[in-house]
């Protein structure tokens, strides 16, 4: 038999952040449906309206704009007052090269925010905390806040129980949402909990103060995210808020040698004003994050949320706490809470995201190879720049980094859409016209300085004549990057077309010339110079087009293989059918004209009766807005709990089905079109009409 919560059953949370308020905000929504009185305590030491350390949760800040709305769909909106900056576009920068990267879709917005009341030494706060905002969402609902810290914990009759500094509390439930910053797992391992620990690494986040304007005027809505090949480096972003930058290096043990490397590129300091010190944060920190899950993350009466259990790989850390947090407390109220319950219902989402995660750590490994070689990075912002230039329905390159930069798709969706031949078509076919105008280059001023041959021009001096025979080596064939001046200079043709460039000539020959000395070399195959500064050599061209090869096998393969349906994302949503209602008498308040009311059953009034009591009623779907993503394949488990009978449908998706009083009704769609579209009770109209949002892809 299965353990139950019952009327006055008390639940611990141990952690306040956002995976242990919205479990705690779950699971006292979802006892009010079932009129379940739980009582619950939150045990979260922080002061999260304090500045710096004290009520930091160590979070880059970064919440999607379809989280967002999953949020307001629960009751949870994010005021003004949290959210500092909406963020519009990413700017994807490699060592010589940048890109815009605008919204796919404008439903992908994402928001910045501080997890806590801000750097320290702040002097003024202009915006609340995030993880404040959740943990007084749930307060409102009845969670009891202990500002004390969890010192061990115990059984007490099989019943967790946990001991503070001078007493101790013993519960039906007890919730792990501690993280991996502190001592947490010391303590679920104390109660028995047979797991491995989840592996950790270390981040770096670090806050840069800046003016509003400043901020506005260099950085924009834009959050900058690197592609540098430097080693150990995953990710590295820098993000725009109120008064603050900040910076997140993401990677594999992230050090200082790697810190300095980051900001010391060119590419960074180019991003800031001029004599800025990127370095000097006033706030910053290392805190561990979660790269792999842990194994087993419940058993009776316990169970672990957010990321000392599981999180995204790196990205989206507050949605998977968001997603684990409800599927905890649907698990906890509607099925029980022994070890059967949660490997039956909890389960299976945890192993989805672990799952994932799988798909993440792939990518990131091509994302390490593709930064190493010249040609496949420019390939990738050329590929990016000219979606960005044409029709806003054909962006591909453009989906999958703003997927893979905000985890706003499951890592598998966007490791499947990198393999369609026509995404690996043009990426190869941008990457070798990288490749070739690479090779058609000549090398940058400074190889004068190195030891390099070639001749410097002064201003007005001439620099080759029509007809005149370009630098050709002594090989029995010209190599590529030589030949004649005509073909190389024919007239009024731009010069970075016809395998010479010179800087600071204007692209067409009669254009004036620049007063600063010029270098013009014609290059053989075997050293030819590339936009980024690096030599290309034959050995970079033939792993360039091996990459090239392999990569369009994958591709063909794959293409061969039926669709990834087991890749398909499933997402339950519990809903009742409800009839709020209300009445007095009328010796307080005449009974109202029925004929006012709207047709159609969704609105009932009742007349007095004989002791002049009146009521009034109406049907309701409860929740009434849902929100869900293209694709994925939806259930509905609808219970109902006032009215005998509601004929219902779901047009386009489903034509019709009923609810019935005390039975539960399971109604299954996917969700191939994106929209908002009417779940109808066709008896109980105008009021029983709720909506499903379905956010494109």
């Amino acid at each position: 038999m299965g353990i139950r919560l019952h009327d006055g059953s008390r639940i611990g949370v141990v952690g306040g952040g956002p995976a242990g308020s919205l479990c705690a905000y779950f699971l006292l929504t979802f006892a009010r449906r079932m009129d379940l009185n739980l009582c619950l305590d939150i045990y979260e030491p922080r002061d999260f309206t304090q500045t710096g350390p004290d009520g930091c949760n160590m979070c880059g800040g970064i919440v999607s704009e379809s989280l967002v709305q999953a949020l307001a769909g629960e009751g949870i909106g994010l005021p003004p007052s949290v959210v500092q900056r909406g963020i519009d576009s990413y700017v994807l920068c490699t060592a010589g090269n940048r890109v815009r990267i605008d919204t796919p879709s404008k439903e992908k917005r994402i928001a910045a925010v501080h997890r806590g009341g801000g750097p320290r030494d702040l002097r003024e706060v202009k915006w609340g905390g995030l993880d404040g905002y959740l943990l007084t969402r749930a307060r409102e609902l009845g969670a009891v806040v202990v500002p004390a810290r969890v010192s061990d914990v115990g059984w007490d009759n099989g019943r967790p129980q946990v001991h503070l500094q001078n007493t101790s509390y013993t519960y039906d439930l007890l919730i792990g949402a501690s993280g991996v910053n502190s001592a947490g797992w010391q303590l679920y391992e104390k109660l028995g909990l047979r797991s491995r620990r989840p592996d950790t690494t270390r981040a770096y986040i670090t806050e840069l103060p800046m003016d509003e304007e400043s901020i506005t005027r260099h950085f924009g809505s834009s959050m900058h995210v690197f592609l540098f090949d430097i080693p150990r480096l995953d990710f590295a972003a820098i993000i725009p808020k109120g008064d603050f930058l900040t910076v997140c290096l993401l990677g594999q043990d992230v050090d200082r040698e790697l810190i300095i490397a980051f900001f010391n590129s060119p590419a960074v300091k180019n991003c800031f004003p001029a004599a800025w010190n990127q370095v000097q944060g006033i706030c910053r920190c290392a805190p561990r994050i979660n790269v792999r899950e842990a194994t087993v993350p419940y058993m009776d009466r316990v169970v672990l949320v957010g990321d000392c259990g599981v999180t995204r790989l790196y990205k989206d850390g507050i949605g998977a706490a968001y997603r684990t947090a409800k599927a905890a407390a649907r698990t906890a109220v509607f099925s029980g809470v022994s070890a059967h319950d949660f490997r039956r219902h909890y389960w299976p989402l945890y192993r989805s995201i672990a799952g994932d995660n799988r798909f993440g750590r792939l990518i990131f490994a091509i994302i390490h190879r593709i930064k190493a070689i010249e040609p496949l990075r420019r390939g990738v912002m050329r590929m990016a720049a000219l979606e960005q230039a044409g029709p806003a329905g054909d962006r591909p390159m453009s989906i999958v980094l703003w997927d893979l930069f905000t985890g706003s798709a499951p890592y598998r969706e966007v490791f499947f859409l990198t393999l369609a031949p026509r995404f690996v078509a043009r990426f190869l076919w941008q990457s070798a016209r990288a490749a070739g105008s690479a090779c058609a280059g000549e090398e940058r001023s400074r190889s004068m300085h190195e030891g390099a041959l070639g001749k410097e021009y002064t201003d007005a001096e001439a620099i080759c004549r029509q007809g005149e025979p370009g630098n050709v080596p002594p090989r029995a064939e010209p190599e590529r990057g030589t030949g004649s001046t005509q073909e190389a200079l024919s007239a009024g043709q731009p010069l970075s077309g016809s395998g010479v460039r010179v800087p600071g000539l204007s692209p067409r020959l009669g254009g004036p010339i620049a007063s600063t000395p010029l270098t013009l070399r014609f290059l053989p195959w075997k050293r030819c110079q590339t936009e980024g500064g690096d030599v290309m050599t034959r050995k970079t061209w033939r792993l360039t087009v091996l990459a090239a090869v392999l990569l369009g096998g994958v591709a063909f393969a794959v293409s061969l293989l039926p669709g990834p349906t087991a890749a398909q994302a499933t997402r339950t949503v519990y809903m009742a059918a409800v009839e709020p209602k209300g009445g007095t008498g009328v010796s307080q308040e005449a009974f109202p004209n029925p004929s006012l009311l709207p047709a159609g059953g969704g609105y009932v009034l009742k007349a007095p009766d004989n002791t002049g009591r009146w009521e009034v009623s109406t049907y309701q779907w409860q929740p009434s807005f849902i929100v869900v993503n293209q694709g994925e394949q939806v259930t509905l488990e609808i219970i109902g709990i006032n009215g005998a009978e509601h004929v219902s449908s779901l047009p386009p998706y489903v034509d019709k089905f009923t609810v019935k009083r005390g039975q539960l009704t399971k109604v299954t769609f996917t969700t191939s079109r994106a929209g908002i579209f009417p779940i109808v009770c066709v008896s109980h109209q105008p009021s029983m009409t709720g909506a499903l949002v379905v956010l494109p892809k």
